[in-house]
């Protein structure tokens, strides 16, 4: 459900800046959430990141929020500029990808996903989901070549990767 006008300028009055700390804001946000306030939970994040752009918390409910609501332009729009001020942070350039799989930016994903293999090279999961993509564009080679990837640093984590992935 959509806030009203009155409801979303009494979650920013809430909120509005002021002594709050990144941790008074994130226990605000996890509260929001929790309620079920999903507006005001995002304002909450929203005003941790611009605090603290690396914040690991935040971006990963961010993200969790706006994908659950199928809200991919959002998403990406958020995450581009988290990468853009934090290009270290790992947990952006995934759901960076995400975002642009699931809103049909293929090529964008496979970008993200590979800027996020780079910081975290063991994790199979982006190879899949680079995989997907290769074979959406019709790049079968390279598609196959991502899924072996995934495949091998499966079978080094845990075999419950290749099950999921199979289903």
């Amino acid at each position: 459900m959509i806030m009203s006008t009155f409801s979303l300028l009494m979650s920013l009055w809430f909120i509005a800046p002021g002594g709050d700390t990144p941790a008074t804001l994130l226990s605000s946000a996890r509260k929001f959430e929790k309620a079920g306030q999903f507006e005001r939970a995002l304002i909450a994040y929203e005003r941790v990141l611009e605090q603290e752009a690396a914040n690991s918390e935040a971006i990963s409910r961010l993200g969790l929020m706006y994908l659950k609501k199928g809200l991919y332009k959002r998403a990406m729009e958020r995450y581009a500029k988290i990468v853009g001020t934090a290009p270290a942070s790992a947990q952006a350039w995934y759901f960076l990808g995400y975002a642009r799989r699931k809103g049909g930016d293929c090529v964008g994903a496979i970008a993200a996903f590979s800027s996020y293999s780079e910081l975290v090279p063991d994790d199979p999961d982006p190879h899949f989901s680079r995989a997907r993509c290769l074979e959406k564009l019709g790049k079968a080679g390279a598609a196959i070549t991502a899924y072996n990837t995934f495949v091998r640093l499966s079978s080094k984590q845990n075999n419950a990767y290749v099950l999921k992935a199979l289903r």
